[in-house]
């Protein structure tokens, strides 16, 4: 198999192989360095300098080990979450109460959401969920306390109201626990 490489970009040496196996990633979380092992990776290697370099296939597994690791919804959950539900990125960043772009971002992978919001957007579909099976229990029953979006049907209807809401008055959270807000 050849590589891809030519020369290596650190070093310039020309000396590219291919590697396959398993690597271990480490990467910050919470302050503390975590270590990932991926397996049944393939790369590129500089036998010189050992700098590896990796293809967009490694990069997804990689990136899927690390979220899976950190224990958040991937990019592309997120954005199959947000079509399940029906919503334009617009629509689910303002129902999170976050900016377009951070919302954006977070679907593209450019940047990673946090834990909290990650547990929002996991409670959003618990609701849903819960909406359609009859008997669905989420911790103490806090499903049945949301009110103001009852299906993606309702939330098209009522998408305009929502974001008329002007921030002072618009708490998304209050408004998903009928706590405030309508």
């Amino acid at each position: 198999m050849k590589t891809k490489i030519k020369e290596c970009p650190v070093c310039g040496s020309e000396a590219i192989v291919i590697s396959k196996g398993q690597k271990r990633f480490p990467f910050n979380l919470d302050g503390k360095i975590h270590n990932i092992v991926v397996k049944g990776l393939t790369w590129e290697e500089c036998s010189d300098c050992h700098e590896s370099f990796f293809d967009d296939n490694a990069t997804r597994l990689i990136e899927a080990a690390r979220f899976h690791e950190m224990a958040l919804l991937t990019p592309a959950e997120l954005k199959h979450i947000r079509e399940e539900l029906n919503l334009s990125q617009a629509s689910m960043a303002h129902l999170l109460g976050v900016g377009e772009k951070s919302y954006l971002r977070w679907e593209t992978g450019l940047s990673v959401q946090n834990k909290a919001m990650d547990h929002l957007i996991r409670l959003v579909v618990e609701k849903f969920k819960a909406k359609n099976e009859e008997d669905a229990k989420y911790g103490e029953n806090l499903s049945e306390r949301f009110v103001y979006l009852d299906s993606p049907e309702d939330s098209r209807e009522q998408e305009s109201d929502f974001l008329g809401r002007t921030p002072e008055y618009c708490c998304p959270v209050a408004m998903l626990c009928n706590s405030g807000g309508r």
